[in-house]
């Protein structure tokens, strides 16, 4: 497995050096074949770039803000609000493709 540090997946849609080294690293695990895990993802714009570029594995605020292990089945069964906001809206989740 190999991760995307949040530091380079903040720089997506930037033209900081680190958004050329995110397309670096996406190319490294795919050559090798090794799974990709981006961690950090935040925007809209972040996660649909990842998955454009075939990242499978994302992680992040976007999706869900850190939670107590005990509320986790609960959100996962879809019984509570996700504690993932954005702008006050509950932000949904992405389907793989």
């Amino acid at each position: 497995m190999l991760k995307i540090d949040q530091s380079f997946t903040t720089a997506i849609g930037t033209d900081a050096v680190n958004s050329t080294v995110t397309d670096m690293i996406i190319a490294l695990g795919q050559r090798l074949n090794i799974e990709l895990v981006a961690e950090g993802v935040e925007t809209e714009e972040q996660a649909r770039y990842l998955r454009r570029h075939g990242v499978p594995v994302l992680q992040g605020f976007f999706y869900a803000r850190p939670m107590p292990l005990r509320d986790f089945p609960k959100w996962l069964a879809g019984s509570a609000s996700p504690p993932a906001h954005h702008n006050g809206h509950i932000v949904p989740l992405m389907p793989l493709r």
